[in-house]
């Protein structure tokens, strides 16, 4: 439905944001940044709603509302309110330049003092000198960065001089994201869908847009697509020389990923150096979820510091472990018999209806497997909260490890059930259904039902997953639209769009756009990483059962670069830039897999490399050949360490340029430090970077007044007027 054309009264001034932001945008000088937008949200009255709940309803928005509006005037923020859909307003949240200075100021000294970024103090320059250079080199603000000062001036906590508005901890609050910058959105679609490389300058550009933690997974990306054509050629030469279960081909995938993962680590570590990022975990704000149980002084500065002991942190952890493992035996019993309802089905089974039933694993595993994926994921967020981990950098690591569980599970438990007990017992499985009077039809299966298997895997279920998370949103979206023009007749207020008597021409689209991005779901990394780490599990741990999984994954990690970068940029809200010099947990689950490769690889070849179909099996015993099979694995596994340790060795005897650029720094600045005096002034970070005010730019507080009122007048109205 169309906004309402006519013009706000003159009492009601133009969106000074919409201004700023244009001008932003435009690369002008601006005395305020305009990016962020909160949206507060409250419950309107129903036609069925009695006087007192009206009147208690109405007091409570009007509360949440005042306390919110205080805590972004006590940070020294801005704010312009406009109507959005109902029962939600829209504060445009306006941080003046001289805020964000002082905050990034704070944050430099800070970031020097933790080793973050080195500078070299020069001779008759004190400290406070060198601090002063420091911030002063780099003046210049990506997007990236000031979008993080900002979100940290609004989320940060109240003693810090931040406003301390966390929506996960607000009820008040539905959300708060960064507006996105459609120019730059259409030129990275443009640039990266009509390449084939994805230059290095586009992966900066991207990290000073995004952040580091969104360019840290896109560098991820491109170098193991880059790495995965080394496998790819090598599986399309196993394919044509009938290199199945090869012990050569395999040996040679299992050293790929070694090195894979060693390459990674270094180009890692150079990636922070270079992106000014390393150690940035040291200066990692609290959790606004962090409760701390004990208080200590500090012995060197005398501060009261706040801590939870080391012991109350792992007997939490120790409560969640079994927790966790019974919640994957039950996942993992559910994933067995959903699977042994489908080979029955489909591969005994020949009675009545035959057809219809083929149908119902599908049903049986959309109905069970999302679901129980989704209990399991909300038990895992309820354990971490529980462990209370004090930063979101601890907080999100053993959250990963929880739920990886599950994704791994549902990626590859089907794949081993089919190797180990499928494949090698189906003649007893077949026996003991013969015993029924149900009507079954069974041939025997060898490699080739394995194959099948990893074949869904790494090519339908890949092909699933792209339509799912980046044409289906659109369709979506696109069947909704259509939908609510055909409803031309119901009122605006449940259409979902911003309904506002009077709206300024030059604002309505505005408004829409900012609306439907509100509406869109916030972007998570972890998903996407899940989907690489899975893939890379399939690549390593199966590649002997079909040689062309390391092509297939190359294929479609071409088209996952530019569709993820579709994703953020349609489906998504703008990402908030965090920092990090680090992919994370995900190394560790890369190791983890690459480990786990070593024994699976040597048992497959050992169980199917001399496969004879009509035979079913080697001439060996069940017990010899698992005996068998776990000597071959456990001298695979030694073989795997030694190589692994070689690795390690020559990619560390392979000198780097950034531990070249690292030890000149760091000397430089140790031989100033010792020829200099020594002497260090007291108090080089303000507690209160507020303390010399905001500049003659803020709106005065009469103004701020009139905006306050004017959300609450909206407030105000939709509980008389409806």
């Amino acid at each position: 439905m169309k906004l309402d054309s006519k013009q706000y009264p003159d009492s009601n001034p133009k969106l000074n944001f919409l201004k700023y932001h244009k001008e932003q945008l435009a690369g002008h000088p601006v005395t305020y940044y305009a990016d962020f937008v909160l949206v507060f949200k409250y419950e309107p009255p129903t036609p069925k709603s009695t006087s007192e709940e009206r009147s208690k309803g109405e007091q409570d928005a009007i509360t949440n509302f005042q306390r919110i509006t205080d805590k972004i005037k006590q940070a020294g923020l801005e704010f312009e309110v406009r109507k959005g859909s109902t029962g939600k307003l829209l504060l445009f949240i306006l941080c003046s330049a001289v805020r964000v200075e002082q905050e990034f100021e704070k944050i430099k000294i800070q970031d020097w003092l933790a080793g973050v970024s080195v500078s070299t103090r020069r001779k008759g320059e004190n400290i406070s000198q060198t601090l002063h250079k420091q911030v002063k080199s780099d003046a210049r603000l990506t997007d990236s960065e000031r979008l993080r000062l900002i979100h940290q001036i609004i989320v940060g906590d109240e003693a810090d001089g931040c406003a301390g508005l966390d929506p996960d901890n607000i009820d008040a609050i539905d959300s708060l994201f960064p507006i996105h910058n459609r120019a730059y959105n259409n030129q990275w679609l443009r640039s990266w869908s009509t390449s084939w490389r994805i230059k290095q300058e586009d992966l900066q550009n991207l990290r000073d847009h995004f952040g580091e933690t969104i360019a840290f997974y896109f560098e991820f990306l491109q170098y193991y697509f880059y790495s995965l054509a080394i496998p790819a050629i090598a599986g399309i030469l196993a394919h044509f020389m009938n290199g199945q279960f090869s012990i050569i081909y395999s040996s040679f995938v299992v050293g790929w990923g070694v090195v894979f993962i060693e390459l990674w680590k270094r180009r890692e570590r150079e990636l922070s150096i270079w992106w000014n990022v390393r150690n940035c975990s040291k200066v990692e704000k609290r959790r606004a979820a962090y409760i701390p149980s004990s208080t200590a002084t500090n012995r060197v500065t005398g501060e009261t510091v706040y801590f939870t002991p080391i012991w109350e942190s792992w007997m939490k952890r120790t409560i969640t472990i079994p927790v966790i493992i019974f919640g994957g035996l039950l996942f993992s019993l559910v994933v067995g018999a959903v699977f042994a309802v489908e080979v029955f089905l489909n591969e005994f089974y020949q009675g009545p209806y035959h057809e219809y039933l083929s149908l119902f694993p599908v049903i049986l595993y959309s109905a069970s497997i999302p679901y129980l994926s989704k209990a399991y994921t909300d038990l895992a967020r309820k354990l971490n909260d529980f462990e209370n981990h004090e930063t979101d950098t601890q907080y999100n690591t053993f959250l990963t490890y929880k739920i990886c569980l599950v994704n791994f599970l549902v990626g590859f438990l089907s794949i081993f059930l089919v190797a180990w007990v499928y494949i090698p017992y189906e003649t007893q499985f077949e026996q003991f259904i013969g015993r029924s009077s149900i009507k079954t039809a069974h041939r025997i299966v060898g490699p080739e039902r394995l194959q099948a298997q990893l074949m869904y895997f790494v090519i339908t279920a890949q092909a699933i997953n792209f339509a799912t998370e980046t044409i289906v949103p659109i369709a979506i979206r696109y069947a909704s639209k259509k939908a609510m023009e055909l409803k031309d007749t119901v009122s605006s207020s449940s259409s979902g769009e911003v309904y506002d008597e009077y709206v300024r021409e030059d604002e309505k689209d505005f408004l829409h756009r900012i609306v439907k991005e509100s509406n869109l779901p916030e972007y998570d990394v972890y998903e996407d990483y899940v989907e690489m780490i899975t893939q890379f599990g399939y690549v390593t741990l199966f590649s002997s059962i079909w040689t062309l999984t390391p092509l297939t994954a190359f294929a479609n990690n071409w088209v996952e670069i530019r569709s993820d970068a579709a994703k953020i940029c349609i489906n998504t809200r703008r990402p908030i830039p965090s920092r990090t010099d680090t992919i994370g947990p995900w190394l560790d689950n890369l190791q983890i897999i690459s480990w786990v490769s070593s024994l699976t690889n040597a048992v497959l070849v050992y169980q199917f490399r001399h496969w004879d179909r009509q035979a079913g099996m080697p001439h060996l015993t069940y017990v010899h050949r698992i005996i068998y099979g776990i000597v071959t694995a456990v001298l695979a596994e030694h073989g795997y360490f030694l190589f692994r340790h070689f690795i390690r060795v020559v990619v560390k005897s392979v000198p780097s340029w950034v531990d070249e650029i690292v030890r000149k720094e760091e000397f430089e600045m140790k031989q100033e430090i010792l020829k200099s005096s020594g002497h260090v002034t007291n108090g080089l970070i303000d507690a209160n970077p507020l303390a010399e005010g905001i500049d003659s730019e803020t709106l005065n507080k009469a103004r701020a007044q009139e905006v306050v009122e004017a959300g609450l007048s909206e407030i105000r109205s939709s509980f008389k007027n409806s």
